[in-house]
């Protein structure tokens, strides 16, 4: 009993990247300068990023491109590793009886292989090569395309479990770089300028100001023509008054 708890603690403390995982990956190269008629030899290459090899559930699938078929030959060893659809333009393979990447081993290098495909048409859309398996999470780097006459598709690169130290090393050193860069808003610095310029507010009230003396002017202005033009009324009266006295 105490064994057994003991093994179950251990296994609950080990990491997520310590479960039975493997990354399986697939690169191939185009082939150039195809026609109607060639047997080509295109390179397929299988990478196993780690941590942990794959199992037996593991397959191969080729998609041959349009034009073309396979050579079942070049692909099945004889063992019954593959079975081949579609006038031979599709093959599904069991990966551990293919003994092209036999040597595949956790965290080792590219091994390669090559299959064969025989142009019968007018060549159209690209093929593909897909590798899968219940022991691989990652599927993202698990497809490579089969290219004739045109350029070599992208080298695949490893998932985010291949590398326990690589996977956990981000989370700590990820929240101090965000932290210091949340409390540096610019609203205070924007309102402080806002605040402290004092263009706008003085203008708007030298503004008033300055309409108020223009409209007392204006009044004052008024008032003196009104009291001018009662004054030269008042003379006017007395002139005629006095020349009214004189007959």
């Amino acid at each position: 009993m105490l064994l057994s708890a003991t093994v179950l603690v251990l296994g609950a403390a080990l990491p997520s990247w310590a479960a039975s995982k493997a990354d399986l990956a697939l690169r191939s190269y185009a082939v150039r300068e195809v026609k109607l008629g060639d047997t080509v030899t295109m390179r397929l290459g299988l990478v196993d990023y780690g941590p942990d090899a794959p199992t037996s559930s593991a397959r191969l699938s080729l998609q041959a491109p349009r034009g073309t078929r396979l050579v079942p030959a070049s692909v099945n060893s004889g063992d019954g590793g593959c079975q081949f659809y579609s006038q031979n333009t599709r093959a599904v393979c069991t990966l551990s009886r293919l003994g092209q990447w036999k040597d595949v081993q956790p965290g080792g290098p590219m091994v390669w292989g090559t299959i064969q495909l025989t142009v019968v048409g007018k060549i159209g859309s690209v093929g593909s090569a897909s590798v899968s398996c219940t022991c691989d999470p990652y599927s993202r780097n698990n497809r490579t395309a089969l290219v004739l006459n045109g350029n070599n598709p992208p080298a695949p690169k490893p998932g985010p479990q291949t590398s326990p130290t690589a996977a956990r090393s981000p989370s700590p050193s990820a929240s101090p770089s965000v932290a210091p860069s949340e409390p540096i808003p610019a609203v205070p610095t924007e309102a402080t300028v806002t605040a402290t310029d004092g263009s706008t507010p003085p203008d708007e009230d030298d503004s008033g100001v300055d309409l108020l003396f223009v409209i007392g002017g204006v009044a004052v202005a008024l008032a003196l023509a009104g009291l001018g033009f009662a004054v030269y009324l008042w003379r006017n009266s007395d002139d005629e008054e006095g020349d009214g006295d004189d007959e």
